[in-house]
């Protein structure tokens, strides 16, 4: 999906999913948020950030796939993929 022009202005990604018909679905929650908007802002909510255990599992997680990842896109020679997933897997910019 490529960008759409609300999407750019306000710079909020959820825009392009709706922009191209699909549809968000939202939750209410009662966890504590905090925007960020300032730098001040980013400092205080990566302190909040930094000894929450959950972020360090996602960090994880997220080492793991992007591992994968890169195996996929840099090795596709060792994986028997046809072309086409092969020219998906460049183009999807990673």
């Amino acid at each position: 999906m490529s960008p759409t022009p609300l999407e750019m202005i306000e710079s909020i990604d959820m825009l392009r999913i709706l922009e191209h018909g699909g549809r968000v679905r939202l939750v209410e929650t009662s966890t504590a948020t905090h925007a960020v908007d300032t730098p001040a802002d980013l400092a205080y909510v990566s302190g909040l950030m930094a000894d929450d255990p959950l972020i360090s599992a996602y960090k994880d997680l997220i080492q793991s796939f992007d591992m994968i990842w890169r195996l996929l896109v840099t090795a596709p020679y060792m994986l028997p993929l046809p072309q086409k997933y092969r020219t998906q897997l460049e183009h999807a910019g990673r």
